[in-house]
């Protein structure tokens, strides 16, 4: 604390001596808040809006110093607070600033006693009390001349110089010097402004009951800065401007807290509240008087920044005014009703009396900082922020005329001068508002111009809705003319979009590009509001007063012209679909709008445009009402655009088009009393991109593919909602003209068709072929394109031109295949199927297509039995694929259905209708994978057919071993052929004459060997798999053992042999446990046939090599599980599982003819290998044995080298021999002749 005031110029008052220092009384308790410095910035939010969110930690408690005070103060005991809730709690303390340590912190000002007479000729000298019990000791000095040296001042008590008579008249009151600083409450001792703001904000916010005492201190304080304005000057303010701009957060604590507060001085809790608000607010006038006299002296000075002291003081002194989205009073409200709306209206009518001048000051702020913005334009928000507290005091007066009804509490009359004064003012501003969007002004943007826009237009309305007459009057001064038939209760709502759509528009049309898009946007959420509110669920809304003069603004100044023109920006119109929405949900929408908007598609060159109105028109889909023709106008404009305009974008749009109709025609069921057909406009436009896009040069083939395919099939799912008859006519028509013609329409034309008509139907297709020759149409029209340009179909690639006419062609051959005449087929015949210009892919197409036909027919199909029976056996050979052979098999199958034979008896031969063709291609089709394919499907009709399996099983062995006489013939009559090719008869000397064939002969001849040797392999190896047609096997016969393996305990080995694919059943053999595994696997060998094999246990490999002389027992042999024997790949053998048990009757068959077979083993390299590889899958027969048992059989025969498979089938005859031997008593006289390896 310094000693003397520095005010002070000649005299210092001697003080009395006391302590030299003052103890704190601050109680030591925690304090539940404490404040930061991250609060958002009040000078950026508007008063009007909701309160931004904010949060503020607690601070921490801790002792702190005394601040040296910095004046001259004089302590005086202050009157204690009436209220018990003025004091402080036994929690929470308030501590007093250095002048006011050691009294009552809740004193609300700092007043002379009332009982000391003033008097001119003394002065008083005023010291601390040293402590709150001792007296204040008070000295008076005498007057003293000018020059009289102060050390002789003659000083005696108060007391005694007020006793003196001469003294009375000369005791003099001394004014108590108010600093705010020092008497504003704290929580705790902090020297720094922000905290000790902070901490009392938080305790106002976040506290509850807590909070009374440090409010009222609070309300105190703004009551003794009231009663000190003027002494709170711009220095003042700027020497301590981080306190003074934190002042505002304590306003701030209370809007947001959302417990209630009742705090009393003894008038009430709504009087301590009303009385605060009101202090804040004189309070927060002033510093606004302070800025108007620094703009009023403001002149331009580069690099200058003007700073104004009232930017925080905006925003609480807004929020005090309203109830909306405030919430400490939402939470009075909920608890004490219209007594929260009682306090406003009282807060408002103090706030505006005639001796606070508010509007004045206000409006002088707004009108010089509106002068100021050119060279400021960072000021701007302060100006947004006085027009809306200005707002918030009209809009809050006419809440209380509303609300509260006692005229004691809230008189109306006196607030028309408020009212007239706001509207003049607003007047004022927005004439001068308008001209600055025109000019372009820099600081007309983004938040600064939707607060200016909502504070004007909400006070107009808000004044009209005070007092309809003035309404009228408004509405004359803003040029707004109401729709006939509004009531006054509609101007407000009238005058307030009224002239917020005319200053938007004026955004729109002449603001800078960040004003027109804030324009469109605000726009267009104002009519979704509108919608939302009046509209939406209530039909009668459209017929609204607001409704109909919304939409007469919108026609009237054209602004779809405008944001939707040729000449709009992107963002405009990205953001313009709600404004036409809002015609469309009205029914105001019309097609000349349409036409605007379909100008700037045609029209504009900025592709980024086309594609934002295209979006635009997408979004409003759904706006359109059910009976609307407005999406069929828009339909009517696609099939006007040029086709090469239909890229990607355009086709996304026709997409959500087409797909909205299918929707809409979708929820009209054909079984609801609304059905009504599919408009033709959508198929229209679906048939001119399937029929003109193929005749547009500048598109690649790709797109116009892709197109057409997005137009058939949203053709076909179109018209799967129903058509109408004449409807379908007319595009049938259009599409048959032009095949008939031949013109550059005909493949689109043919590829609508195929749309048109759907697979399922019967009568369209035969409707076009009875009454237009449709078939005979499309076969010519089909051979002249594949003749005159066969180039265009002999690419490798499916053609897209050939694709739609095969298509087509297969709705005729499987619902009117009468109508293909015979002369018809040869040319589709010879132009299609067999002509060898078109490529392969789409030769394979056309194949396919009638393979389909074939396996589809329900009845039987004169033109496919034609071409079963006359064509198909005209293709060469050469000539056969893969889809001539499905083909051919569909044959099968057909033939079977319709020309089924009559019932078979038992052992009669089945015959299979159209076996033939297979049989064809099977012993002919040079292709190996054509050939097995048909042995395959000749080997599951034979076996599997439900004709073969119904059958008598008589019947089908009996067929089955015809088959097997059928191959045998085929290879004999082959060999037979080969034969001769290569032997000639001998005469005399005369050399062998040989008959040398045609490579063409020789190789026929061999493919047809081979083939039926194929066949008859596979057809065993088919029954053999099939338990109905193969006899059960009985197991081996278990050898008996010998004295030389009984070595030891006997044990039982139980094995499975694997050859390939095939494998035996679980077996046991039994043998002595010390006997070695080399004399297993040569029993083993002897059992299963194998020359070679691997013996698998355990999950390891057995080295028969290496472990051949250890005994079972060592290798612990039974004990590892199953023992696997896999025979190797390369390894002769006889008879799998040794001497076969039982043959079936086909195999039987097979043996019969073995004479013929083994014969071939002559014939050259190839075929011989064939027939040795079928030789061996059975046991040898006694021809064979007997030869190679014959010791008479010379050696050059046994074993001919120049026959190599004649040779090795001898040999595996004799290894056959030698096993069966070895289980005769005899054996010992041929000796073992075979030793695994």
């Amino acid at each position: 604390m310094e000693d003397s005031d520095p005010r002070s110029t000649r005299k210092r008052p001697r003080l009395d001596s006391g302590n030299d220092s003052l103890e704190s009384m601050a109680m030591s308790t925690h304090s539940p808040v404490g404040g930061d410095d991250d609060r958002p910035s009040q000078s950026n939010s508007n008063p009007s809006a909701p309160l931004p969110p904010t949060s503020r930690p607690s601070t921490p408690e801790f002792p702190s110093p005394h601040r040296p005070a910095s004046r001259v103060t004089i302590n005086m005991k202050s009157p204690v607070l009436s209220n018990p809730q003025g004091t402080v709690s036994d929690e929470l303390s308030i501590i007093p600033s250095a002048e006011a340590q050691g009294h009552d912190p809740s004193s609300p000002q700092r007043h002379p006693s009332p009982d000391v007479p003033t008097q001119n000729n003394k002065a008083i000298s005023i010291t601390s009390s040293p402590s709150p019990t001792q007296s204040v000791k008070i000295e008076v000095a005498e007057l003293e001349d000018i020059d009289q040296s102060p050390s002789t001042s003659n000083w005696r008590s108060l007391g005694d110089a007020l006793q003196a008579p001469s003294m009375v008249e000369e005791v003099v009151q001394i004014q108590e010097q108010f600093s705010p600083i020092e008497s504003f409450p704290r929580v705790r001792q902090s020297f720094d402004n922000r905290e000790v703001i902070d901490d009392i904000r938080n305790v106002i916010e976040k506290g509850h009951l807590r909070a009374t005492p440090f409010f009222v201190a609070v309300k105190q304080w703004f009551d003794q800065c009231v009663n000190n304005l003027d002494q709170i000057t711009y220095e003042t303010f700027v020497e301590d401007r981080d306190f003074w701009e934190e002042i505002p957060a304590v306003v701030e604590g209370l809007v947001r807290r959302e417990a209630e507060l009742l705090p009393d001085e003894g008038d009430g809790p709504w009087q301590c509240l009303h009385g605060f608000c009101v202090s804040y607010a004189e309070l927060a006038l002033h510093i606004v008087q302070l800025d108007n006299i620094l703009l009023r002296s403001y002149t331009p000075e580069p690099n200058r920044r003007l700073d104004l002291l009232s930017r925080t003081y905006w925003n609480p002194l807004g929020w005090i005014l309203q109830a909306k989205h405030i919430p400490f009073y939402k939470t009075m409200e909920n608890e004490y009703g219209l007594e929260v709306a009682t306090l406003l209206a009282q807060i408002n009518e103090s706030i505006c009396r005639p001796e606070m001048n508010t509007l004045q000051v206000i409006a002088e702020f707004a009108k010089l900082i509106l002068e100021v913005l050119p060279h400021q334009p960072i000021q701007a928000p302060n100006f947004a922020n006085a027009l809306s507290v200005i707002h918030n005091i009209v809009e809050s007066g006419c809440e209380a005329k509303k609300f509260v009804a006692d005229e004691a509490l809230f008189k109306p009359s006196t607030f028309v001068e408020i009212i007239s004064q706001a509207y003049e003012f607003f007047r004022s501003i927005d004439v001068t508002y308008q001209a600055l969007i025109s000019k372009k002004a820099a600081w007309v943007a983004g938040d600064i111009s939707d607060t200016i826009l909502r504070a004007i237009s909400c006070t107009y309305s808000n004044i009209c809705a005070f007092d309809h007459q003035l309404g009228i009057q408004i509405a004359q001064d803003l040029e707004i003319i109401y729709p006939e038939g509004t009531t006054p209760r509609d101007f407000a709502q009238i005058i307030h979009f009224g002239w917020k759509f005319k200053v938007l528009k004026k955004y729109i049309t002449d603001g800078r590009m960040e004003l027109r898009v804030l324009g469109v946007d605000t726009m267009q959420q104002d009519l979704v509001n509108v919608w939302k509110t009046n509209i939406n669920g209530n039909p009668a809304g459209v017929d609204y007063p607001i409704t109909r003069y919304l939409v007469n603004f919108i026609k009237d100044n054209k602004i779809v012209d405008y944001i939707v023109g040729v000449d709009s920006h992107p963002q405009l119109i990205s953001r313009s679909g709600n404004i036409v929405g809002f015609l469309l949900v009205t029914g105001t929408y019309t097609d000349q709008d349409t036409d605007i908007i379909w100008k700037t598609v045609t029209e504009s060159h900025d592709p980024r445009t086309v594609s934002e109105v295209l979006s635009m028109l997408t979004r409003t889909f759904s706006m359109h009402s059910q009976g609307s023709s407005s999406l069929l106008y828009l339909c009517t404009k696609l099939i006007e655009l040029p086709l090469n305009r239909f890229d990607a974008r355009m086709i996304d749009y026709c997409e959500q088009l087409l797909s909205t109709f299918r929707m809409r025609y979708g929820d009209r069921g054909r079984n609801t009393p609304d059905y009504t057909p599919v408009d033709v406009v959508p198929l229209r436009l679906c048939v001119r991109l399937i029929r003109e896009i193929t005749s547009v040069q500048e598109i690649s083939p790709e797109q116009k593919s892709h197109l057409q395919r997005f137009a058939s099939r949203h053709l076909f799912l179109l018209i799967e909602h129903g058509i109408n008859d004449r409807d379908k006519m007319e595009l049938f028509e259009q599409c048959i003209q032009d095949i008939s013609e031949m013109n550059e329409f005909t493949v689109g034309s043919i590829n609508a068709l195929v749309a048109l008509i759907s697979p399922f139907d019967t009568q369209d297709i035969r409707r076009l072929a009875l009454e237009f020759d449709f078939t005979s149409l499309i076969i010519e029209e089909l051979a002249h394109a594949l003749n005159s340009d066969p180039s265009g179909f002999s690419e490798p690639e499916l053609s897209p031109d050939l694709t739609p006419r095969i298509q087509l062609l297969q709705r005729i051959v499987e619902k009117v295949p009468e109508t293909v005449s015979a002369d018809l087929a040869d040319k589709l015949w010879d132009s299609l199927f067999s002509s060898k210009k078109i490529g392969d892919q789409n030769r394979s197409f056309a194949w396919d297509i009638l393979s389909r036909c074939a396996s589809r027919c329900g009845k039987k199909n004169p033109f496919l039995e034609r071409c079963m029976n006359e064509y198909l056996p005209r293709i060469l050979p050469d000539d056969f694929t893969a889809d001539i052979l499905s083909f051919a098999e569909q044959a099968v199958s057909y033939d079977i259905r319709f020309h089924e034979g009559p019932v078979l008896e038992e052992h009669e031969v089945i015959a299979v209708p159209g076996m033939d063709r297979i049989w064809h291609i099977i012993l002919t089709a040079p292709s190996v994978d054509i050939g097995i394919r048909a042995i395959n499907f000749a080997i599951e009709i034979y076996l599997d057919h439900p004709l073969i399996r119904k059958a008598p099983r008589s019947a089908a062995e009996v067929t089955h071993v015809s088959l097997v006489d059928r191959c045998v013939d085929q290879l004999r009559e082959a060999a037979n052929k080969l034969k001769t090719f290569t032997d000639g008869p001998a005469s005399g000397e005369d050399e062998a004459m040989v008959i040398v064939p045609s490579s063409d002969e020789s190789r026929m001849e061999e493919l047809k060997f081979s083939r039926s040797l194929l066949f008859l392999k596979q057809l065993l190896h088919g029954l053999r798999t099939r338990p109905q047609y193969t006899p059960p096997q009985s197991s081996p016969p278990i050898l008996p053992l010998r004295n030389e393996e009984m070595k030891g305990e006997i044990i039982q080995i139980s094995y499975q042999a694997f050859n390939g694919n095939s494998q035996t059943q679980i077996r046991t053999l039994r043998t002595g446990d010390l006997a070695t595994l080399s004399e297993l696997s040569q029993r083993i060998a002897r059992l299963t046939g194998f020359s070679k094999f691997t013996l698998i246990t355990g999950g390891r490999f057995l080295d028969l090599v290496g472990n051949g002389n250890r005994t079972l027992r060592d290798l612990k042999l039974p004990s590892t599980g199953l023992l696997i024997v896999r025979k190797n790949f390369d390894a002769l053998e006889g008879s799998f599982g040794g001497r076969r048990q039982s043959l079936t009757l086909v195999d039987s068959e097979v043996l019969k003819h073995f004479n013929d077979l083994y014969e071939f083993l002559n014939l050259d390299e190839r075929l011989s290998k064939e027939i040795f590889d079928f030789l061996i899958l059975f046991p040898p027969q006694q021809r064979v044995r007997e030869f190679v048992r014959s010791a008479d059989t010379p050696e050059s025969e046994m074993f001919p080298l120049d026959r190599p498979y004649k040779l090795l089938y001898s040999i595996s005859s004799l290894m056959v021999c030698v096993r069966e031997e070895a289980l005769e008593p005899h054996y010992q006289k041929f000796g073992y002749l075979f030793a695994p390896p």
